[in-house]
């Protein structure tokens, strides 16, 4: 029985190692190179490129893992584009800002569980994945980062708050386990991605004015 008792031992300690290792993986953060033309916009996750798909209206939707998400974003971005970035097991979780400016909106969506119903004139996200949507002000215009988690793993960190200001390249948050980000551009902005491309947070140019 005592050895029984010992080997159980082992095995929780292996799990606490293995959680703890994983933890790491996922939360390591590396130094990036910013790229030094003020004229690009950097990717603000690392990952790959599934989706760039013009904004022509003020509601834009995507799909993570089966589920169509709708994203009622503000008239500014309608003619622009938006860039989804998918991030994997392998990839950096942390996101970056995609060029400097203040912080105009963050707003934090639970999930499907909670009322995902905000103010239609600044932004409404009724769907089922939890979200955090970041608008920055930029001298050139806005631009937008979305965060998207998956719907087992909710953990979407993002410390922003209005107001702040932010560099390029600038950790600005974190999404643990499998999860997108979404990338909006202006109309004022050209995107420079293609689909299935690797890009690297804070480092890949992903557009510019």
């Amino acid at each position: 029985m005592k050895k029984i008792f010992i080997k159980i031992g082992w095995v929780i300690i292996g799990l606490i190692v293995l959680f703890g290792i994983a933890t790491a993986i996922f939360n390591r953060t590396p130094t990036r190179d910013i790229p030094t033309d003020l004229s690009d916009i950097v990717s603000p996750a690392h990952g790959t490129v599934i989706g760039v798909e013009p904004i022509t209206d003020e509601v834009i939707s995507f799909v993570k893992k089966g589920t169509v998400n709708e994203i009622s974003v503000p008239d500014t971005f309608i003619g622009g584009t938006m860039v989804v970035i998918e991030l994997r097991i392998k990839n950096i979780h942390a996101q970056r800002a995609p060029y400097s400016g203040v912080v105009s909106y963050v707003e934090h969506i639970p999930g499907k569980h909670a009322n995902a119903i905000y103010n239609d004139d600044v932004t409404r996200l009724a769907t089922e994945n939890e979200k955090f949507i970041t608008i920055i002000d930029t001298e050139h215009g806005p631009i937008g980062v979305v965060q998207v988690s998956g719907l087992v793993a909710r953990r979407i960190i993002n410390k922003l708050e209005i107001g702040d200001t932010v560099e390029r390249g600038q950790m600005i948050g974190r999404i643990l386990l499998g999860s997108q980000t979404l990338l909006l551009l202006p109309p004022n902005s050209t995107e420079l991605v293609e689909m299935e491309q690797i890009v690297v947070d804070g480092e890949s140019v992903i557009g510019n004015w």
